[in-house]
């Protein structure tokens, strides 16, 4: 009953306006909120309206750009919120928690336009359903023609086998188990999202930050657009490699390297740790090893996975930057992806031997890794967002809505057939993020200069 009454209490003192500062403060932050969530849902419901992305992709991307204007303003309170003494309240972290929820409700429903991949999702599961690897065999496939049905004409590369690792395969044999549909796929990996929202929550205050900031990852376009929308299953790998950072930053090391083997399993993106393990905790990489061993011997050392991931490793490429000038210089797309693997490698060993914050070390290896990979998609972003809300970053959060830029490519690609993203895309999204990161290292040869 206590506990009730000084709830209410809390409501009525933020409603009437103490005169106290913090809560003045505090009171000005519930009504922001407020109208930046009223805002953000009209949005998603103009989103809804647009129907088909790909069809209406500058409405699309006016509403984005809107969402994210709005995000941008509420993320600013936050953080100046943070900078008031004591901790946000229950009231707040619900409110945070339940626009999150509704956002993600509105555009669960709506059918996956800008990308084909909760396709795919639905066609590995409905393959492993019918006691079929699903390495084996490419979509387009005569011996599979019996699996097909009507959203297979949807599926993207279909004479490509599938590239995802084990624990990912896993994911859409449940979705397929739960509703051989496509929104099933959705809500397995929305569900997966939630999980992401309520760890940080839980999370940021045991690392001394305020857990408001888990609005930065909960109330997000890209995150809302990209999982409730487009169904994209990064957030059973962004999950795992969450429960890992916190397991390893509270002395659980070999907890915390099972959960990053899970996550490689999901998505291979936590390959980025090998170089920290390999200078910093060689015993844990033996156990990540381990993990991943039996998966390797079903998927990896299966010759039925030859055609699938290495086409995407040697041949893809979108909305890259480093590798897009690296490219013509060298003259050979696999030269390019020589050079830039090698600079990731020696980041990684690099930064390893000059921090043990493992924290640090994830996403400054994830920072890098976009800036040099030949495929930039926008939904890489959900990787990096939930570190920043432990390691905040005005101009990577930037960058994080500047990236939707490259749905431009569907422009052209819906009139004429033509797949490439205009110029001045490339420049508005990296631009800012290479001239601030140039600033940064003028600043940094500046102090070490003799006075």
């Amino acid at each position: 009953m206590s506990t009730w009454l000084t709830g209410l209490l809390g409501a009525a003192l933020l409603m009437t306006g103490c005169a106290h500062p913090w809560l003045k403060a505090m009171r000005r932050l519930s009504w922001m909120l407020l109208l930046g969530f009223i805002g953000l849902e009209l949005l998603y419901l103009v989103l809804v309206r647009l129907g088909d992305w790909r069809q209406h992709t500058l409405p699309f991307l006016m509403a984005f750009g809107a969402a994210f204007g709005i995000y941008l303003a509420l993320v600013r309170a936050v953080r100046r919120w943070d900078a008031q003494p004591g901790r946000a309240n229950r009231w707040l972290l619900g409110g945070m928690l339940l626009g999150g929820l509704v956002f993600r409700a509105t555009l669960i429903g709506t059918t996956p336009t800008l990308s084909e991949d909760s396709y795919r999702y639905l066609w590995d599961g409905r393959v492993q359903q019918a006691g079929i690897n699903p390495y084996r065999y490419a979509p387009q496939d005569a011996a599979l023609a019996h699996l097909r049905t009507e959203e297979w004409r949807f599926i993207n590369h279909p004479d490509i086998p599938t590239i995802y690792p084990p624990l990912a395969q896993l994911a859409f044999r449940l979705g397929v188990a739960l509703s051989p549909t496509v929104l099933a796929q959705k809500l397995v990996f929305l569900a997966c999202d939630i999980a992401v929202m309520l760890l940080l929550l839980a999370w940021l205050p045991r690392a001394g930050i305020n857990p408001m900031m888990g609005l930065l990852y909960a109330w997000h376009p890209l995150v809302v657009v990209e999982v409730a929308g487009s169904g994209h299953n990064d957030p059973l790998g962004v999950l795992w490699m969450v429960v890992g950072l916190w397991l390893w930053t509270s002395r659980r090391r070999v907890m915390g390297t099972l959960a990053f083997a899970l996550s490689f399993l999901s998505k291979l993106t936590t390959a980025l740790l090998w170089p920290f393990y390999w200078v910093r905790a060689r015993r844990e990489l033996g156990w990540f090893a381990l993990a991943i061993l039996p998966a390797g011997l079903w998927c990896w050392g299966s010759p039925y996975l030859a055609p699938g991931f290495p086409h995407y490793a040697s041949q893809w490429e979108f909305n890259s930057s480093l590798y897009a000038i690296l490219q013509p210089v060298l003259g050979h797309p696999l030269a390019a992806r020589i050079v830039c693997g090698v600079i990731v490698l020696v980041a990684g060993f690099v930064l390893a031997r000059r921090t043990d914050d493992l924290i640090t070390y994830t996403l400054t290896m994830l920072q890098t890794a976009i800036l040099v990979a030949p495929v930039v998609e926008p939904w890489y972003l959900l990787w990096l967002l939930p570190l920043l809300c432990v390691r905040f970053s005005w101009i990577w959060l930037l960058f994080s809505g500047l990236v939707m830029l490259s749905y431009l490519v569907q422009v052209p690609y819906v009139s004429y057939g033509l797949w490439k993203i205009p110029a001045w895309v490339l420049w508005v999204e990296y631009l800012p993020l290479y001239a601030w990161l140039g600033w940064r290292a003028w600043r940094g040869m500046g102090r070490l200069r003799p006075t």
